[in-house]
């Protein structure tokens, strides 16, 4: 069985390393072991049996090993959660942050202590999982704004963007990429367009209504944008699931339009979110 580092022990407090991929057979047992650790702790019997705790996450520092893996299982209602993450990777987080009012456990730490400890309440999380084999995007609450990806148009229009972009894109999302001609990116999936109107036209087109982002210097063209696209969510340089989008309750997305856009564009519509 696996033995829990407590919290006086100084390695806990120490930088782990990055997790070579493809895993070994070393890694990728030990974070099988970790998640069969979490699931057994949720049975009470055996708890008692073995003298340990309940727990849904174990990071690998927590077993004496510095390296950037960590375990996660719980259930909720019928779902099982269950994963084994290495390289873990917080691509997108919300501005709130939150804090559980009883309190939170820690396999590590057996004392109480007093305070909170103040966490963002959403997150986006990229990472690869030894459960299913594959990389992963994980979205801490709302997985239909990750799913909808897939329904999410993006227009590009000037090349301060281009490495933004380029990150979106190698992260293997699918969503649709308009770009302007001679904006500078190159990439298999781009749909290359004239101008603010011919992507518009396009997106409509498509039907695709959840959500679609400009990216752009031009006032006029962003304030075009916003009023002809056909899109519960539209954002204006900044991505579809970005920390503001994330704070925006999902029952909102089916009665109205919701603009995210910067401070320096005059926008007035019938539900705005303004980024300072």
């Amino acid at each position: 069985m696996l033995k829990i580092v407590k919290d006086n022990v100084a390695s806990l407090r120490e930088k782990s390393e990055l997790v070579t991929l493809p895993l070994s057979k070393e890694d990728e047992n030990l974070l099988k072991e970790m998640v069969s650790y979490l699931k057994k702790s949720q049975d009470e019997k055996y708890c008692q049996k073995h003298h340990i705790r309940a727990g849904v996450g174990l990071a690998a520092p927590q077993i004496g090993v510095n390296k950037r893996m960590f375990a996660i299982y719980y259930t909720k209602e019928d779902e099982v959660v269950e994963y084994g993450l290495v390289n873990p990777k917080i691509i997108q987080n919300s501005m709130k942050k939150v804090a559980l009012k009883g309190g939170e456990g820690c396999l590590s730490v057996d004392e109480d202590y007093n305070g909170f400890v103040y966490r963002y309440d959403k997150i986006v999380m990229k990472a690869y999982d030894v459960v299913s084999q594959k990389e992963v995007l994980i979205n801490s609450h709302y997985p239909v704004l990750l799913l909808d990806y897939t329904n999410y148009n993006i227009y590009v229009e000037d090349s301060d963007n281009v490495s933004f972009i380029n990150e979106i894109i190698s992260l293997g999302i699918n969503f649709t990429l308009y770009v302007k001609e001679h904006v500078g990116i190159e990439a298999d999936m781009a749909i290359y367009v004239s101008d603010c109107e011919e992507a518009i036209g396009q997106i409509n087109m498509s039907k695709s209504s959840y959500g679609a982002a400009i990216f752009t210097k031009d006032m006029n063209n962003a304030s075009m944008f916003i009023k002809k696209v056909n899109s519960k969510i539209v954002t204006v340089n900044t991505s579809p699931t970005i920390e503001r989008v994330l704070d925006i309750k999902q029952s909102d997305l089916y009665n109205e339009k919701t603009i995210v856009y910067p401070s320096i564009f005059n926008v007035v519509d019938e539900k705005s979110i303004r980024v300072d």
